[in-house]
């Protein structure tokens, strides 16, 4: 019998944080990740990034099939990277936040998420397969803004207010029932 964190391996597989806590911002400081929000495409389909409604935390999403998608927390790794494990959801499940949601899915791998900056920015993607660790992060995979600028202000993929509707000068939020009338 080996002791945890005694350096031997015992052959079983080594399990990974679903959810990690997050870094705290100086109060003066802005979220360098809120540049990645936003519906980015590439050659190969689309992913979503943005802040999370419950946690409002970055995370990441894109679909993979009849509902099924791909998601990751991503945590700043380094200046305009971020990392994060990836977990697969199915059709209507929703994320995992925690213990109270049952067991931790499993983790199908690590995803790096790299923003480039300029004229027109863009994001590179590398998965790292959580079966196929021996070979490394994938080449990177170019993603584009899709829902750029509305308005002169950049578009958050999980904006509540876009979802249920907002009467403007009036301070009050309208369901999709009552913009109907």
């Amino acid at each position: 019998m080996t002791k945890r964190g005694s350096g031997e391996s015992s052959g079983e597989k080594e399990t990974r944080a679903v959810q990690q806590l997050p870094k705290v911002l100086a109060l003066d400081e802005t979220d360098p990740g809120e540049k990645l929000h936003g519906t980015w495409a590439s050659e190969k389909g689309t992913c979503t990034i943005g802040k999370d409604p419950v946690t409002a935390r970055l995370s990441y999403t894109e679909p993979v099939g009849e509902g099924e998608r791909v998601h990751g927390w991503l945590d700043a790794a380094e200046e305009s990277v971020w990392q994060g494990s990836l977990v697969l959801l199915k059709a209507g499940q929703g994320p995992w936040y925690g213990p109270s949601f049952g067991p931790a899915p499993e983790v199908v791998g690590d995803i790096k998420v790299t923003l480039h900056s300029g004229e027109k920015p863009y994001l590179e993607t590398q998965i790292r397969m959580a079966d196929e660790e021996d070979q490394g992060w994938s080449e990177p995979t170019k993603f584009e803004l899709q829902d750029a600028h509305k308005n002169g202000r950049r578009a958050s993929a999980f904006s509540l207010i876009s979802r249920v509707g907002w009467r403007e000068g009036t301070g009050h939020a309208e369901t999709g029932s009552q913009r109907l009338r």
